[in-house]
């Protein structure tokens, strides 16, 4: 696969489940907004997920998480899996919010609101993944993913 963003077929079984993934997590934490346009991409790059603050589109790692969207749980790649999920409600938590605060005057985006932002989506993502996969019908998510496999050192 080429290593630029690539557009996922709204027909395809990946589009469908994320689609439906991105549904459970919007009922854990509703919310008034939902930035997603209904595109979804995967990206060849090292990047897990990432959400276009300007178009709403998302985009989903094409090694680290698509392959893991299966609508059940994996018996082999369990880390993996939750690793994945947690990347959908994650990047489904940051479409719940705004980006930036046009008509507020002393709203600041710089690179410590980005990292505040950043550091409290994964906080929640982390903190609902077990719920999240056991809602979704991917068994029992362990508490504390541990390091995807291609993270872990050598032994």
């Amino acid at each position: 696969m080429s290593r630029a963003y690539q557009p996922i077929d709204p027909r395809s079984p990946a589009y469908q489940e994320f689609a439906r993934l991105y549904r459970i997590a919007r009922a854990m934490r509703p919310s008034s907004r939902d930035g997603w346009n209904g595109e979804l991409y995967s990206r060849g790059d090292d990047v897990w997920g990432s959400v276009n603050p300007r178009s709403g589109a998302i985009s989903l790692n094409d090694r680290q998480v698509l392959p893991y969207l299966t609508g059940r749980e994996s018996q082999t790649d369990r880390a993996e899996q939750t690793q994945a999920l947690q990347t959908v409600l994650h990047e489904a938590y940051h479409q719940r919010v705004e980006t930036d605060a046009p008509h507020e005057p002393n709203a600041f985006r710089g690179y410590e609101s980005k990292a505040l932002d950043e550091g409290l989506t994964e906080y929640q993502a982390r903190r609902d993944v077990t719920l999240f996969a056991r809602r979704a019908g991917y068994g029992p998510a362990p508490a504390s993913p541990s390091p995807p496999r291609w993270l872990r050192p050598e032994r």
